[in-house]
């Protein structure tokens, strides 16, 4: 029951939800306003300045309790090279769906940005290091919680209910390095767009939805 299609750009889960399988009871849930896709990660400003440096800053995303940037990529020496926006050191490579303890635990050991980040800066000798890396950025949601019965406000150690659904949400920007894609395709006429073409791309996936799109469909959040 997991598929890995994406979901449409003006897609939402507000609404009912009925899960039916053979082996399972019947699952109905619903999502409200606040429990929806986030928004898409959109940049605002990519392109490496006079120092070298790749200075990046992003729209704000409604809902978002935390950010992370990372990048990868190899330069001439052969070097794979790594790096985060985090103020520890962690390998830069958080991409999952968070719960809100993780989220609050990794804000205060400064791994992950705080809701209202909107810009950090990777620095000249990563950028130089490495010119074709892949850049990542993240913004990490909330957490909605499902049962039947539903869970009382005090449950007793022993308390079990007859079905779960947990839905957790992020949204994801990716791209190369450096590289100003709404920039770049703002200067294309509409008749030499080439969906198919490698330039045409990365704008495509840009403009995709970045939204938690549960890549594994209602399954992956059937879990506790």
């Amino acid at each position: 029951m997991t598929s890995g299609r994406l979901g449409p750009a003006a897609g939402s889960l507000i609404g009912e939800h009925v899960v039916r399988g053979n082996y399972t009871p019947e699952i109905r849930f619903t999502v409200a306003q606040g429990q929806d896709f986030l928004e898409p990660v959109v940049l605002t400003s990519s392109s490496a300045s006079a120092s070298g440096s790749v200075p990046l800053a992003w729209q704000p995303v409604s809902g978002a309790k935390a950010w992370f940037a990372s990048t990868m990529g190899s330069g001439e020496s052969g070097d794979f090279v790594l790096w985060s926006s985090s103020e520890a050191q962690v390998m830069p490579m958080l991409m999952q769906h968070l719960d809100p303890q993780d989220i609050a635990r990794l804000l205060q050991q400064k791994v992950l940005m705080p809701a209202g980040a909107s810009s950090c800066t990777v620095p000249t000798e990563v950028a130089k290091a490495a010119p074709q890396s892949m850049l990542a950025l993240t913004a990490f949601g909330g957490e909605a919680n499902f049962s039947h019965p539903a869970r009382p406000a005090k449950a007793p150690a022993g308390w079990r209910p007859d079905w779960t659904v947990k839905l957790r949400t992020k949204s994801s920007y990716t791209g190369l390095l450096g590289t100003d894609f709404a920039e770049m395709m703002a200067g294309r006429d509409d008749g030499d767009e080439d969906e198919a073409s490698p330039a045409a791309m990365p704008a495509q996936r840009k403009q995709k939805p970045g939204r938690s799109l549960l890549r594994r469909g209602l399954g992956s959040i059937l879990g506790q």
